[in-house]
């Protein structure tokens, strides 16, 4: 069956209020308190840091992280924060730009397609659905190569389709562009998503001839390499053998075959996670799973299927699982989503899970002191404990009238149940940027930032110790090296770790962290010798 195909029921034209909804969904979703919170610790702080001393050096082909190599990812993200930065200056808001851009062009990259490929109704409701699913935000306001990553391979996905259905050159240039700035973005990720979904579609419809064609353009193969060769050419020359060691071996086929860093998991490991990181539509994602027996009725379900089934197979296998290693997987069920909105049937249960989640961040203040002498984790409790003031009045103000107002579109029966569950979606995600998202940011980090502005201000020298959290040398503006401390210099360490240190004045304590002043010996209330 054509993949232009519609269901019944499933159309419909663009309401004057779709565009709308969706710019209010990107705009809620990636930039709304977008600079709320600080950088988090350990990703954000370490593509954060390796940016800033790219520019410090001047070194734009092979990135450090506290004067070390690091061989974690590819260029571009790198490249995409230094102009971010250079436009918007060394904050959060710069760092986290490109991120929130790829977020904003990923959602309307699924609208388009599915309005193309469904219709136009389906199309801007799957656009809300990626705005406003709690994993897509979370990528799209974070300062890693993720949402940019995952743009790149959904844009990849969607040319591999257009060029399976209509065979135009055009289709596949482009599809070599984006598979090659997805490489230069996370490595080989970015290609062999595309390439194993498009392939697997076209053993299961009989064209593997059609991929074949695809594969060998030269034309392709030159804008695929006109990206990639020339910087993996530069990092080799500048960084020889360990450049291939790190990233290729460590960082790409170590990650897949091993565990590393402790992330490891188990073959269901994605199943629980699959319904978390698609909150809040994970109703309408029980009733879409329902219909996979349908897959080979048509050239467009087939092919959302087998995306989002090789994504699944592929890290639920992996050695490393992290959740969002499924992301690339879960832009195929918001367009299955989308078309299939009118099977969902219960509005209250569907809005149910919203309300929980709201209903306990609203309570978490007043129950922590009763769960706290349960609590075995000293990080935690020394975080949290001592720092309840963080939860304002206007905290909980937010929270209760996200609860009213999911209470009343659960009972609007004017609304359709997957109308009132999209309205849920866009007081769920505001009200978590808005409230919830600067109070948690404030609780991890918020410490944090504090003392390297203190450190800065002060001219202190700063080292690590015990910790690794390279948001604090984004905000020091210095490198910060991870040793113990020699006499005179500051330590930044846990409140947790200041034990191990001895002959130390503290000059700062708060929540978690520490920064404590190595006294020389013979001399603990700071004096001379």
């Amino acid at each position: 069956m054509s993949a232009r195909s519609k269901r019944k029921g499933a159309g419909g034209g663009l309401p004057s209020y779709a565009i709308v909804l969706v710019a209010v969904a990107i705009a809620v979703g990636f930039f709304h308190n977008l600079a709320a919170n600080p950088l988090t610790d350990r990703d954000e702080g370490a593509f954060s840091e390796a940016t800033r001393e790219m520019m410090e050096t001047g070194n734009y082909v092979s990135t450090y992280l506290n004067g070390e190599p690091r061989y974690d990812k590819p260029i571009l993200i790198y490249y995409l924060q230094v102009a971010s930065v250079t436009v918007f200056g060394q904050n959060e808001w710069g760092f986290r730009f490109p991120s929130a851009l790829a977020g904003a062009l990923w959602v309307l990259a699924t609208w388009f397609f599915t309005r193309r490929w469904v219709d136009e109704g389906s199309g801007w409701v799957a656009g809300i659905i990626t705005a406003t699913t709690l994993w897509v935000m979370a990528l799209g306001r974070a300062a890693i190569a993720d949402a940019v990553l995952n743009l790149f391979i959904v844009l990849a996905c969607f040319e591999a389709f257009n060029y399976a259905q209509e065979q135009k050159r055009g289709q596949v240039w482009r599809f070599f562009l984006w598979t090659g700035l997805g490489c230069l973005t996370k490595g080989p990720i970015g290609v062999v998503i595309p390439a194993g979904v498009s392939f697997l579609y076209a053993l299961f419809r009989w064209t593997p001839g059609v991929w074949f064609r695809a594969l060998v353009s030269p034309v392709g193969w030159a804008i695929f390499l006109a990206i990639n060769a020339p910087w993996y050419s530069l990092q080799y020359m500048a960084e020889g053998q360990a450049f291939i060691d790190g990233f290729f071996l460590k960082h790409n086929v170590s990650r897949f075959s091993d565990t590393m860093e402790g992330h490891g998991g188990s073959w269901f490991y994605y199943v629980p996670v699959l319904f978390l990181i698609t909150l809040p539509w994970t109703g309408l994602l029980v009733r879409t799973l329902g219909r996979i027996t349908d897959a080979f009725q048509e050239d467009l379900d087939l092919y959302l299927w087998t995306w989002f089934g090789l994504v699944f197979v592929l890290f639920s296998v992996s050695g490393t699982q992290l959740p969002h290693y499924i992301v690339p997987g879960i832009t195929p069920l918001f367009i299955l989503m989308a078309r299939n909105r009118e099977l969902l049937r219960w509005r209250v249960a569907s809005l149910l899970p919203l309300g929980i989640v709201l209903g306990a961040l609203v309570a978490f203040p007043e129950l922590w002191p009763r769960v706290e002498p349960y609590v075995q984790d000293d990080n935690a409790i020394a975080m949290i404990s001592g720092r309840l003031d963080v939860f304002t009045l206007s905290y909980r103000i937010w929270l209760a009238g996200g609860i009213l107002v999911l209470g009343f579109l659960a009972f609007a029966r004017r609304l359709q149940p997957w109308q009132s569950l999209l309205g849920g979606a866009l007081a769920f995600s505001f009200v978590l940027v808005q409230a919830v998202v600067p109070v948690v940011g404030e609780l991890l980090q918020g410490p944090t930032k504090e003392a390297a502005l203190l450190a800065k201000d002060e001219g202190w020298d700063v080292v690590m110790y015990s910790v690794d959290m390279p948001s604090f040398a984004v905000y020091y503006d210095r490198i910060t090296p991870l040793r113990a401390p020699e006499p005179g210099e500051v330590a930044f360490t846990r409140s947790t770790r200041l034990h191990e240190l001895e002959d130390v004045e503290v000059l700062y304590e708060k929540g978690i962290v520490v920064l404590a002043r190595k006294l020389p010996p013979g001399s603990p209330d700071g004096s001379d010798p």
